[in-house]
């Protein structure tokens, strides 16, 4: 029993695994929405808030509007949503979506590398990576 118990608080205590965000890929030729909910003041979603300076709330728009970045956060909860556009920051290939832009064309100043990955279990993925001043963003549709 006791091993039964310490186990159950093992579970409870590990951070969520990527194959529980509430990630949603919404994919058609013209445009795609990728939406993502996670609670906890720790999780990955706050950690990229974090990162990027937000308080509460961020905006971000490419120049060209392809890419549109609004996300909100409170203590507890984080939700982004993306809109991206097919274009020459942003590209798609079947139901894969990936763009490369520039953290100053965002209004972002560089702060170091970062990468964060998130994966729904119906398995929709998204990774944001910052290398070298660029937002490396890759979305993708499981079905």
């Amino acid at each position: 029993m006791k091993l039964l118990f310490s186990l159950l608080i093992a579970l409870t205590t590990l951070p969520a695994v990527a194959a529980n965000d509430a990630l949603g890929v919404f994919y058609t030729p013209q445009k795609t929405v990728v939406m993502i909910t996670q609670g906890g003041v720790q999780s990955r979603l706050q950690q990229w808030l974090k990162y990027l300076g937000a308080k509460q709330d961020v905006q971000l728009v490419s120049k060209d509007k392809s890419f549109n970045m609004s996300c909100v956060r409170d203590v507890s909860t984080a939700r982004c949503q993306f809109r991206l556009l097919p274009s020459d920051l942003v590209r798609y290939n079947d139901k894969k979506i990936e763009a490369h832009i520039p953290l100053q064309e965002l209004g972002l100043n560089d702060k170091g590398s970062v990468e964060i990955p998130f994966a729904s279990a119906n398995g929709d993925r998204l990774d944001m990576i910052v290398s070298d001043g660029i937002l490396h963003f890759y979305a993708s549709k499981a079905r």
